[in-house]
């Protein structure tokens, strides 16, 4: 019997814990609805985004590699080997041409495979708006009962068409040093052969791809050099990403250049969530060498490897894709061993998916974890209001009425210490909001829009490489400084929400809380990441080679507006923030106030009647009861979101 493919029992175990996520959700939901608040329109919004977030949530993995590294084999290899044959294109001069994406389109009526023309490339729309305008695809119909037709279907993705120099100029897709032979030939009538389309969708009912994996096939240095928003989009937001080389050719020219240029630098240097695969360990499998001898020509690879790219041996994985995929078809364990397909897919597994999780949880304690505290917070304050009311009507008993009167100035004095405390709370929520105006003038809308009509302006009056790099390079040091001042500004902000939270914990013998933060920082870190890949883009090979409108559009296109993107959404959660920075200490202050009039009431009514001292103690403790279930549910509910994902033995 075959080994199971331990990544494929992690991603089902990944699935069923989003369900319990939701399920965890939806309880939250559904006890809000019995509750009534203020802002439950604001919460039951936040709580649909986040089932909705959860739904369509993706696991992101990127292939990437020079050509013939034998990456589409590999894919084929971890996640198609069950349909006993290569579902993509991956013989021998059959590579791909362009990137290719594999998920399941949950609202669509069957498989298909789109495909977006290359011509589009002259316009300025990006792929991802593309993806909304399903007409401006040509789509073909997945044939799911024939085998034969659905991989003749797939072959479309690497065809080609052939275009003169000056039409593949255009599209921004001739080098002239990788057809040196053609450079003196006439642009008008010389032809050149390029993708015939820009970029492909298959839409498949694998079940890894109904539970949420999204594979990213992409192509050789060429085509990820001219088209940016593979760099500076996709490949980042993917959130693992292989990088293959051939073991027997090791690190090449070309392939250094995809590392340094369009992956390590996405991954801001760091080893997290990028794996090296030396495939093709088979041609190594020489039958005049021992085993021992092919191991060790195969860790030689390794590290050689590992110098070069400077990456740890740790994340540098040896594999046949081609074994391996024949051994999964003809049920072959020990060729499936020797492949070590396994080793990798338990990397998939055991490394990948739990990056994916913690970066989930992070977004669900962002958007939920405050409402839940909040809550949380209320219910142990009522809870220990009610505990204090007790004990204290409890020990009216045999209390004559000057005792009760006494505890009734008492209360009144509290009273009075508690609208000084208000005061002081309305003078920090006006400071604090005077250190928001500092933060949103430091990430000012206006002002980049601004910077950018002016970059737009002098590079597009600019008539030399040097100038367009210039003009460039001022607008993201513009940017870099915004990031500077962004930070000092919200570092400030903390720090006055934290004082502010302190302090009437301290004072007023508030629950300890912990003050909701606004996480400019993930927005500032994206803004230095995107000055890192202008600078690389500036002095980038394409950007010195390719056509100047086309540099023009594309940086436009992919780095300014990103650059937008960013400042806009960091306005919009400041403004989101500064709603509800102070919101749980004002519930808590105005649960304070409630339960002082409360008490008040009770001690007057004892005062006035004896008689209502067992009543009010048989109802303090039935309101306690209820309470502490509260208090429970919802501490369930916590502990439900914080699960881990099950474990699979492997």
């Amino acid at each position: 019997m075959m080994a199971v493919n331990h990544f494929q029992l992690q991603i089902e175990s990944y699935a069923r814990w989003k369900e319990g996520l939701i399920s965890a959700i939806q309880d939250l939901q559904a006890w809000l609805d019995t509750q009534d608040l203020e802002n439950e329109g604001e919460n039951s919004l936040r709580i649909f985004e986040s089932i909705e977030a959860l739904k369509k949530d993706r696991l992101n993995i990127a292939f990437v590699a020079e050509f013939s590294r034998g990456k589409t084999e590999l894919i084929n290899a971890i996640f198609f080997s069950d349909f006993k044959r290569r579902l993509l294109p991956s013989e021998a001069g059959r590579t791909t041409m362009c990137p290719t994406e594999l998920f399941y389109d949950h609202e669509a009526s069957g498989p298909y495979l789109r495909l977006l023309p290359i011509e589009t490339r002259l316009e300025d729309a990006s792929i991802q708006e593309y993806k909304q305008e399903p007409i401006q695809w040509t789509q073909i119909n997945l044939q799911m009962d024939s085998p034969a037709d659905m991989e003749k279907a797939l072959r479309e993705i690497v065809q080609t068409r052939e275009v003169s120099i000056k039409q593949a100029d255009r599209l921004g897709l001739y080098n002239a040093e990788l057809y040196p032979h053609l450079a003196s030939n006439d642009p008008e009538t010389t032809l050149i052969e390029i993708p015939k389309w820009r970029h492909a969708l298959i839409s498949f009912p694998h079940p890894l791809l109904k539970q949420g994996l999204v594979i990213l096939d992409t192509p050789g240095l060429n085509a990820l050099g001219s088209e940016p928003e593979l760099t500076l989009n996709m490949l980042p937001a993917a959130h693992a990403t292989f990088f293959i080389l051939a073991a027997d050719t090791g690190v090449t020219h070309s392939d250094l250049d995809i590392w340094q240029y369009h992956i390590h630098r996405n991954k801001r240097k760091q080893d997290k969530g990028t794996a090296v695969i030396l495939n093709k360990i088979d041609t190594l499998w020489d039958e005049l060498k021992d085993e021992r001898q092919i191991k060790e020509s195969i860790q030689e690879q390794v590290r050689k490897t590992s110098s070069i790219l400077g990456i740890g041996q740790q994340n540098i994985f040896t594999v046949s894709a081609q074994k391996g995929l024949l051994a999964r078809i003809s049920q072959d364990e020990a060729l499936l061993s020797r492949s070590e397909l396994p080793r990798l897919e338990n990397y998939l597994a055991n490394s990948i998916l739990p990056i994916r999780e913690n970066l989930l949880r992070e977004s669900i304690q962002s958007d939920l974890g405050g409402i839940l505290e909040e809550h949380i917070g209320l219910v142990q304050s009522r809870l220990l209001a009610v505990h204090q009311q007790l004990h204290q009507i409890r020990n009216l008993n045999g209390k004559n009425a000057n005792a009760i009167e006494g505890l009734i100035l008492k209360t009144r004095e509290e009273q009075t210490v508690y609208t000084r405390h208000v005061e002081a709370f309305n003078s920090s929520k006006r400071l604090l909001q005077r250190q928001v105006i500092e933060l949103k003038k430091a990430l000012d809308l206006r002002k980049i829009d601004s910077l950018i009509e002016d970059t737009r302006k002098s590079m597009a009056g600019s008539w030399t490489t040097q100038g367009l790099k210039k003009a460039m390079k001022t607008l993201f040091d513009r940017i870099q400084d915004m990031t500077i001042q962004g930070t000092d500004s919200s570092e400030t902000l903390q720090q006055l929400n934290q004082a502010v939270y302190r302090k009437f914990h301290k004072e007023l013998g508030l629950p300890e809380m912990k003050p909701r933060v606004f996480r400019v920082q993930q927005y500032l870190e994206q803004l230095n990441n995107l000055y890192e890949e202008a600078e690389q883009y500036r002095n980038s090979p394409v950007m010195t080679m390719s056509e100047q409108n086309f540099v023009i559009k594309r940086f436009f296109i992919q780095l300014v507006s990103q650059g937008r993107n960013i400042l806009y959404k960091a306005n919009e959660d400041l403004d989101r923030w500064i709603k509800e920075a102070l919101q749980p200490l004002a519930k808590q202050i105005q649960e304070r106030r409630k339960s002082m009039e409360q008490r008040l009431a009770t001690l007057r009514k004892i005062h006035d009647s004896r008689d209502s001292l067992e009543g009010k103690i048989s109802e303090l403790e039935s309101e306690y009861s209820k309470l502490k279930a509260t208090l429970d549910k919802l501490t369930g509910i916590r502990q439900r979101l914080n699960q881990d994902i099950p474990s699979v033995s492997e």
